[in-house]
């Protein structure tokens, strides 16, 4: 008889998870995913693998008992909800294609953007509703925990992927118009409350939480602080950890900002970056949210690449060549004789849908074309936005 192939042990957690949830072991549910799924799961280079497990498991744990598995919880959200954040980032990036390329007739282009634009903010809305429940049962579990430096290393990483899908959830509901209601400053509650990690041991990645924070909400940081300056040392230090996090935090705080220069600046030290590597060239730990800090960054890249070359990024840490200046081959004549330009935009002289200058949280318009119209349809479902506390604030694929 063939031997039968070994498990992993997050496959081995789906099948011992369907067993547990019938009886409502909370506690065993935990000490499964800390001792025995943590480590390998963290270690995942894979995002839309890591997303199919978390929605897997939040499936299967979810339905136990009165008192549910908060730290199974926590981990199962967090990759779920990376799962639509990846979903809304295709369709963010679909939009500011069609804006820039369509060659239809201008309604079409505005059309096939608001669809675009809506069909984001959807998903954006539910990334946002799965990070807000991985947050609650962070708090379930770690609200009354001042100093988790007491916790074993195990929680404290559970504590920290707890923050993340804290901070998640707000900038994932700023991005869908406060679908939610998320409050902005849980931000600042996340920032205070990743103090009590080690930056070394979680490769810098606490700073750069706290100084995003403080950033994005300026005056909100201690009066000595420059939160640029630490978004700066955290994201060097980030790559001499092999996690890049820190890295795409300070990428995504300069777009939420406008701040080409910085933006710029973060996206060049991806250059010549090894993936999930130290500067010993060790293989790190956590390379699942390297993986992640780099698809939030190339997806960053791409709206910026779109926006001044009309297409993807070519590879990440790669900008696009500057305007041509003195530089220019044709020396400022026309290389066309003077007639019209082949290659122009046929809508450059068309006027600014509704809101399209507005900035939005991942550095797109915000705003569908034509969104401000009266035949403009609700742009989140009753699904994805049913939270009903006051609207926030807040501002905001190949490798």
């Amino acid at each position: 008889m063939p031997r039968l192939p070994a498990l992993s042990r997050p496959a081995a957690f789906l099948l011992l998870g369907s067993s547990l949830a019938l009886t409502g072991c909370r506690g065993m549910i935990n000490g499964v995913i800390k001792k025995g799924v943590m480590d390998d799961a963290m270690a995942w280079e894979d995002l839309e693998l890591s997303c199919t497990f978390g929605q897997s498991a939040v499936g299967l744990v979810q339905p136990v008992g009165r008192q549910p598995a908060d730290v199974a919880m926590i981990v199962g959200w967090v990759p779920a909800g990376v799962c639509a954040e990846l979903d809304a980032w295709e369709a963010r990036r679909q939009e500011a294609l069609i804006m820039e390329n369509h060659g239809g007739a201008p309604d079409e282009k505005v059309a096939a953007a608001t669809d675009a634009a809506y069909s984001a903010r959807r998903s954006f809305a539910l990334a946002a509703k799965r990070y807000d429940k991985g947050w609650q049962h962070w708090e379930s579990r770690y609200g009354g925990v001042e100093d988790c430096s007491k916790l074993p290393d195990r929680e404290q990483q559970v504590y920290l992927l707890g923050l993340l899908s804290g901070a998640l959830s707000v900038v994932n509901d700023a991005s869908a118009k406060q679908a939610l209601g998320v409050p902005q400053n849980r931000l600042l509650e996340v920032a205070r409350r990743s103090e009590c990690l080690d930056d070394t041991r979680f490769f810098h990645i606490p700073q750069s939480v706290r100084a995003a924070a403080w950033a994005t909400i300026p005056g909100s940081g201690p009066e000595d602080a420059d939160p640029w300056a630490m978004l700066a040392e955290a994201a060097a230090a980030g790559d001499a950890a092999g996690n890049s996090i820190p890295r795409a935090l300070m990428v995504f705080t300069a777009a939420n900002a406008g701040n080409d220069a910085v933006l710029e600046e973060a996206l060049r030290g991806f250059d010549g970056q090894p993936v999930g590597v130290d500067a010993q060239g060790q293989i790190t730990e956590w390379r699942l949210m390297d993986a992640y800090g780099r698809r939030l960054s190339l997806y960053q890249s791409d709206l910026l690449w779109i926006r001044t070359e009309g297409h993807r990024t070519p590879r990440l840490g790669e900008l696009p060549a500057p305007p041509a200046g003195s530089d220019d081959p044709f020396g400022g004549s026309d290389p066309f004789g003077g007639g019209a330009d082949p290659f122009a935009d046929p809508f450059a002289g068309a006027a600014p849908a509704p809101g399209e200058d507005a900035p939005a949280p991942d550095g797109s318009t915000g705003e569908p074309p034509g969104a401000d119209t009266p035949s403009s349809p609700d742009p989140a479902d009753s699904e994805t936005a049913a939270g009903t506390a006051p609207a926030a604030t807040a501002p905001g694929d190949p490798e």
